[in-house]
């Protein structure tokens, strides 16, 4: 675990920003006792952890962190219908393929509880 000491100055700064970032677009759900998951791809998850270890991005009220690219789901065709109907947030680089992800997300069929 990295000392928040030894980080560099905008380290900390940006590790500030991400943190009150991250905890505003969870505060609502988590105030009506909501779970939320944090789906980010590949570029935003190495932009996050530069600054922030994984228990800094769960102190912020997210239930899980996943990634777009998890092959796990890919294969399984289930996308992230699992987590429904969790709230999730997105957080990613605006392209083509991560658009498809997020509408592949919203058409696969919904996991019977």
């Amino acid at each position: 675990r990295r000392d928040p000491d030894q980080r560099l100055p905008l380290q900390l700064l940006t590790a500030d920003y991400l943190t009150t970032v991250l905890k505003s677009n969870a505060l609502e759900y988590i105030a009506n006792g909501e779970q939320v998951v944090l789906v980010v791809d590949t570029f935003t998850m190495r932009v996050l952890t530069s600054c922030l270890e994984m228990t800094d991005i769960l102190a912020c009220g997210y239930a899980v962190v996943d990634k777009f690219e998890s092959k796990q789901k890919i294969l399984s065709g289930v996308g992230r219908a699992a987590y429904f109907p969790l709230n999730v947030v997105y957080y990613c680089r605006p392209t083509r393929a991560n658009v498809e992800r997020i509408l592949m997300d919203y058409s696969a069929p919904v996991m019977p509880e």
